[in-house]
């Protein structure tokens, strides 16, 4: 699909600034001038172009919980460090709903004249540009509907978008809120309608069409849409569909998925694509790389800070868990790099630094030396001093052969730790804010964790069990058996997903509504790190959603602002 998007761009550069992007004058359905295979095929590329648009945003979601922290600005975009005082001028809230609506705009175009019998289009051509836009219609709608609405699965519904299905008159302009159920059964009508229509990935790859959404994909949302509503059954339904098709496996290696050579792989299902060297890279790079970093990217802002809270959800490689417990800072911490030096390039290198007390009832855990013997998705997740990892990304790659990236306070401004996830660094990235690396919002193991949840809560635990160590499998990590909870299901997610496209364990801690839990538990006023953040007294159950943008607000007189903003 990545071949698509020069010829996209062009398009863009024309029929998005001058028709897609403009206010209605009177009649948008006047405009619906599609008439070719032609046109249709660049309508269809166009819904795609807001998701790269929104950069990384949806990469940051996972900083709303107590498991990142947002690094150099706290609090400026996302909810942090207990600053919760989020209106509806925050920018993020803006951008999502913007994007989102593109996409649902222009999939109501090509809805609203594909089926016109006076075009000489082929039915499979329409059928699958019509596949396309349902789902992306669903995808969008799923996406809006738990960022501005919310329904736990013990708890009553809160908040809303606008229902828009067809190509909207100036004077229809003004749509009301629909409720979280309503968005929902148009979700779910939308995917089933979708995946009907749709292709294998199988018919795609070795195309240009490969990115584009397919049957999986549709199977996979209507799957996710029906576990947040705790529809179990229907949920084990449609990702067992997914399963059997035989069309997606696991990578041999996590960490082959967070890079470039690997975009739309097997084990991808539905992926923000992006190229660089066209204006069309992706900023992710620059948006969670350490500032300074030389070898990794340049002027990088350090965006997604692991906290020990995450770093203690990798276990042991027998499944032990580990604690750490802050004990001091240490404002000139002498770096000791992967192989035990203290000089590197000649010099000494010294940083700001939290010293914590690691401790595990792992037999073979030694608390001097806490990351080794790890999960290894901890290697490849979470950057820190003294990872192998690292120097094996960056230090060794062909551009700086025998470079050594000095590690200091630079690298990490409220915690010990860095993303490390999706940096792909320069040797890939035209510059630090042209990255091509593609960005998940569906991957495979994604299904596997999420039937395995789907079968826990059907009491189904043998297959449950199954699931969840094919997924553990791949990093060598021990096998659970029958003894499985939520708790260790909702973990290995953690593990697998944390800081994806998908905004997996926020949106998990909402619809389990733990969210409230752990941020008070875990900002509780005690000190965790360096930073001595407040205490979160009150977490208000009107912080499950976005506030709706004002601009919003202002123009559309029938639509009513979120409760509590």
């Amino acid at each position: 699909m990545k071949k698509i998007y020069i010829i996209l761009l062009v398009f863009l550069s024309i029929s998005c600034e001058d028709y897609l992007e403009k206010e209605p004058q009177d009649s948008i359905s006047e405009l619906a001038f599609y008439k070719s295979t032609e046109d249709f095929e660049l309508l269809s590329n166009a819904m795609y172009a807001p998701l790269p648009k929104l950069q990384f945003r949806p990469m940051l979601l996972d900083a709303i919980t107590p498991y990142i922290v947002f690094g150099n600005n706290v609090g400026s975009e996302h909810w942090d460090f207990g600053n919760l005082n989020v209106d509806a001028l925050w920018n993020a809230t803006e951008d999502f709903w913007k994007f989102y609506y593109q996409i649902i705009s222009r999939a109501n175009l090509i809805l609203a004249n594909i089926d016109n019998p006076d075009l000489d289009l082929s039915q499979s051509f329409k059928d699958r540009v019509k596949g396309e836009a349902l789902f992306l219609r669903g995808f969008s709608y799923f996406y809006l509907i738990n960022l501005y609405g919310n329904k736990p699965y013990d708890g009553t519904a809160t908040g809303g978008v606008p229902l828009i299905l067809e190509p909207q008159e100036f004077d229809d302009a003004f749509t009301p809120k629909s409720s979280v159920d309503v968005v929902y059964a148009q979700i779910e009508e939308d995917l089933i309608s979708a995946q009907a229509l749709l292709p294998s990935v199988q018919d795609y790859r070795g195309t240009a069409l490969l990115g584009k959404a397919s049957k999986g994909a549709a199977q996979t949302m209507l799957g996710k849409a029906y576990l947040f509503q705790g529809k179990w059954s229907e949920a084990a339904t449609e990702l067992e569909k997914v399963v059997a098709s035989n069309d997606y496996d696991l990578l041999s290696n996590f960490n082959d998925n967070f890079w470039p050579e690997h975009d739309n792989s097997i084990e991808s299902i539905f992926e923000i694509q992006y190229q660089s060297g066209v204006g069309l890279g992706s900023i992710y790079n620059q948006a969670i790389s350490p500032i300074g970093s030389g070898g990794i990217s340049n002027s990088a802002w350090f965006k997604n800070q692991p906290t020990p809270l995450l770093v203690d959800k990798f276990q042991t490689l027998d499944g032990y868990d580990v604690q750490s417990t802050y004990e001091s800072t240490n404002t000139n911490y002498l770096v000791t790099d992967y192989l035990g030096n203290t000089v590197i390039n000649g010099k000494e290198h010294n940083t700001v630094f939290d010293i914590y007390n690691f401790t595990s009832d792992d037999p073979g855990f030694d608390s001097n030396m806490p990351f080794e013997n790890r999960d290894p998705r901890f290697d490849y997740t979470v950057m820190y001093i003294g990872s192998k990892y690292v120097h094996d990304k960056f230090e060794t790659r062909a551009s700086k052969p025998g470079y050594y990236i000095p590690f200091g306070d630079n690298f990490w401004r409220r915690t010990n730790y860095n993303a490390v996830k999706y940096i792909v660094g320069s040797d890939y990235a035209v510059s630090g804010n042209d990255s091509p690396k593609n960005l998940h919002y569906l991957r495979y193991s994604d299904v596997l964790l999420m039937l395995a949840e789907a079968k826990f809560q059907l009491n189904d635990i043998d297959a449950a069990v199954a699931n969840i160590n094919t997924v553990r499998d791949r990093v060598g990590m021990l096998h659970v058996d029958t003894s499985l909870t939520l708790e260790d299901i909702l973990d290995d997610r953690i593990r697998e997903l944390i800081m994806e496209a998908g905004g997996h364990v926020y949106f998990d801690t909402k619809r389990y509504g733990t969210l409230k839990g752990l941020m008070e538990n875990f900002w509780d006023g005690t000190q965790k790190m360096r930073n001595n953040y407040p205490a979160i007294t009150t977490f208000e159950d009107y912080f499950y959603t976005f506030p709706i943008p004002q601009k919003e607000i202002l123009a559309n007189p029938n639509l009513e602002q979120n409760p509590g903003y």
